[in-house]
């Protein structure tokens, strides 16, 4: 820490974290808000990740709109990742058999619940003595930022404008478009999203047209994204089935129709999708490569909109008992052009027809589930997913193994890996654990290896991820949470001998919640990176303040302010910031400076909420500023 502030000019840089302490402190004398959140405990990231927005979204809506336990359906409960379906069916088999919810916490007496588990769950969750049936709703989401400096080597503005609107016409139908531009994008509309909804019609539970996604299994065939995260508590995938699409997400949508038919213990889905993708185009009119970034603010980019043509048809039959699940799953697929051989020393998919095919499978017995995905990329290679979960009442662990060949090719998945779900095979196990009510200690450690050369390697690579996490209330105000973790790979250059790349680091924050209005944060974490081949050893270090305040009912407030120190790109440190509602920010720090942020929320009236943040961030003699403010109208229409 010495080393930090003495690098980083106390008097000049960190008189602004100071008066910020000072400020907050000065609430806390006479400022429900908590500290640290479970979304920004499910998403901080220590590594580089996969950021999962789609799954952010789903979290937060659950949040803002947690479902009623004693009254939401199997498909419903399934939406919180945390519940697998055979903890869904216990919970509605729990209601039939037992006595209805009087709490939330008693989810305990259900099988499959822990308390580990039922502290995740809680967020979403709630028990309502009266019901209002709905027949309309209607929500409205705008939001628009801006930077400062501003780019000119772009087309557009740099102004971020999103709307999206949601409209239950009745009960069984829904509508719901989205529009979004990115920062220095020309067209206004650079990306627009319809879909239109139907439920329970006959024996057709869902029927969807418009854009789309497909969510089954272990997500080896499909899912829309990551929905396993390292450190989470969820080791199992959700099998949501057909979800309508609602993200900005713009790779990997199907566009066309979908249903879903349920007849007694079957349930089967029928698909086809007719989607344009944008690509790079050779000169021989193949595709020289997918572009999934979804950015077209340059000449270059814009050139690539829509290049791409992808049709896919299939299906998928899953049969379920009480404690017993197995689906199929396949679909086959075309590109139109083709795309072409690349000269690479690994694997890429190369043609114009493909298809995967898969089966998965889930047991529940007592407090332990089996599961598991095995599927095959039609004349190519082969992957498969197996685990087991256990959750008692104070105990909550997971083990994960997994294979994926080279030439595994399956576009549409998102298959619990480190990298990429092809070319990597590894055992990942996860374990919580519950000591007293004020401790609770939890951690994972992956061990993974490429099967054959990647992108940037000659070579196969193996690596290891570990974290261990240890949180204590000292007082019903006063919680610290200290973690230590290490991820560690080969590395190699082309034609050059592999070395070992490691990055360690040391995290302790503490949160006092001062009253039912204010909760005052702190943070220090330092890492150091470890070059085996060099013997050199980077370091970096952060240390940030953050004050919570929810003043009135209608007004919360939420700032930051960090100062953070590195000595390489190897040395970066991650600290997840508070947005606007459904927007995930993981942000990355190196170098030597500071940055800060405002969050405030203002609500008037039930159905308006009106958000503005402002951030900044100070480096190497540099400033850069972003505003962004959002409304969100929702309003329901009681049944008469």
């Amino acid at each position: 820490m010495e080393r930090l502030l003495s690098r980083y000019s106390i008097v000049k840089n960190l008189s602004l974290v100071t008066r910020f302490g000072v400020l907050a402190l000065s609430f806390l004398i006479w400022s429900p808000c908590g500290g640290q959140t479970e979304l920004e405990e499910t998403f901080e990231a220590t590594s580089d990740v996969k950021e999962s927005p789609e799954l952010f979204e789903r979290l937060e809506e659950l949040r803002a709109n947690p479902l009623d336990l004693n009254r939401a359906t199997h498909e419903e409960l399934i939406e919180i990742p945390w519940i697998t379906p055979t903890m869904a069916k216990n919970i509605v088999e729990y209601r039939k058999k037992e006595t209805l919810f009087k709490d939330v916490s008693e989810l305990i007496h259900v099988k499959g619940f822990s308390a580990l588990v039922i502290e995740k769950v809680l967020p979403y969750l709630s028990v309502r003595k009266v019901r209002t049936p709905i027949t309309r709703r209607y929500q409205v989401r705008n939001r628009v930022a801006d930077e400062h400096p501003k780019e000119d080597l772009h087309l557009g503005s740099s102004r971020r404008i999103y709307n999206r609107a949601i409209v239950d016409i009745a009960e069984k139908i829904s509508i719901s478009a989205l529009a979004e531009k990115d920062p220095y994008e020309e067209k206004f509309l650079d990306f627009f999203s319809f879909c239109g909804q139907v439920k329970d019609l006959g024996p057709f539970a869902s029927s969807v047209f418009g854009d789309y996604s497909l969510d089954f299994g272990e997500g080896l065939v499909f899912s829309p994204s990551r929905f396993i995260i390292k450190g989470s508590g969820i080791t199992k995938g959700s099998e949501r089935g057909l979800v309508p699409n609602r993200s900005t997400v713009e790779a990997g949508l199907l566009r066309g129709g979908a249903t879903t038919f349920r007849f007694k213990n079957f349930v089967i889905h029928g698909f086809v999708s007719d989607a344009k993708l944008d690509a790079s185009i050779n000169e021989e009119g193949l595709v020289r490569s997918i572009y999934n970034d979804g950015l077209h603010r340059t000449e270059n980019e814009v050139g690539k909109i829509d290049r791409l043509r992808e049709t896919i048809f299939g299906g998928r039959a899953r049969f379920s008992t009480s404690w017993f699940r197995l689906g199929m799953s396949g679909y086959s697929g075309r590109y139109e052009p083709a795309i072409a051989e690349r000269t690479t020393n690994y694997y890429t998919f190369s043609g114009q027809s493909f298809g995967v095919v898969g089966a998965d499978f889930e047991v529940g017995l007592g407090f332990t589930e089996f599961f598991g995905e095995f599927a095959k990329s039609v004349s190519l290679g082969e992957g498969y997913v197996v685990g087991l979960s256990y959750k008692e009442k104070r105990v909550n662990a997971g083990l994960l193994l997994r294979h994926y060949d080279e030439d595994f090719y399956s576009p549409h998945s998102a298959g619990f890996s480190d990298s990429d779900d092809d070319n990597e095979e590894g055992g990942y196990l996860e374990v919580g654990y519950k000591l007293g009510k004020r401790t609770k200690i939890s951690g994972y450690m992956d061990l993974f290896r490429k099967l054959g050369p990647s992108y940037g390697s000659v070579y196969s690579s193996s690596g290891r991820d570990f974290r261990l996490q240890i949180e204590h209330k000292v007082h019903k105000r006063l919680k610290f949470k200290g973690r230590v973790y290490m991820k560690g790979r080969d590395k190699s250059a082309y034609g050059e001998e592999a070395f070992f790349k490691d990055r360690r680091g040391f995290r302790l924050q503490g949160e006092f919640k001062a009253s039912k209005k204010a909760t005052l944060i702190a943070r220090f974490e330092t890492v150091r990176a470890h070059l085996e081949e060099e013997s050199t050893v980077d370091a970096g270090s952060l240390l940030y303040w953050e004050v919570v305040l929810k003043p009135v009912a209608t007004v919360s407030l939420k700032g930051r302010v960090s100062v953070f120190d590195t000595d390489s790109w190897d040395a970066r440190l991650y600290q997840y910031e508070s947005d606007l509602p459904g927007v995930m920010r993981n942000v990355v720090v190196n170098g030597t400076g500071a940055m800060g942020y405002g969050l405030a929320g203002f609500r008037p009236v039930n159905w308006l909420k009106v958000t503005g943040k402002v951030s900044w961030k100070r480096k190497d003699g540099e400033e850069e500023w972003n505003v962004a403010g959002q409304t969100d109208i929702k309003f329901q229409m009681p049944k008469q």
